[in-house]
C-alpha cells in the first residue's frame, strides 16, 4: 500500500470519533456509527504522524508529528 494509504496513529474518543492519522501527514475523524462519513480532516504536511490523542474530558484534541511539532485542537460537539 502507498503511504497515503497507511495509519500510522488512532484515537478513539468517548462521543464516537475515530481519529486517523496517516504517514502523509493527513488526519481525519471520522464517526465510528459510520466511517465513511468524515467529521473533521487536516493536511499537516509530509511528515508522518506519530501519534493523536484525545484528552480525558474530550474537550482537546493533541497531535504529534514526525516534523517536531504538537498541534492540539479544541474540541466541541462535532466541531474541531
Amino acid at each position: 500500500m502507498p503511504p497515503n494509504q497507511q495509519s500510522r496513529a488512532l484515537a478513539l474518543n468517548q462521543k464516537g470519533h475515530l481519529a486517523v492519522a496517516s504517514n502523509d501527514g493527513y488526519i481525519t475523524i471520522r464517526s465510528t456509527d459510520d466511517l465513511d462519513k468524515k467529521i473533521a480532516s487536516w493536511d499537516l504536511g509530509s511528515e508522518w504522524i506519530e501519534v493523536v490523542r484525545y484528552s480525558p474530558d474530550g474537550t482537546k484534541f493533541a497531535v504529534g508529528s514526525h516534523s517536531n511539532y504538537i498541534y492540539i485542537y479544541s474540541v466541541n460537539g462535532d466541531e474541531y
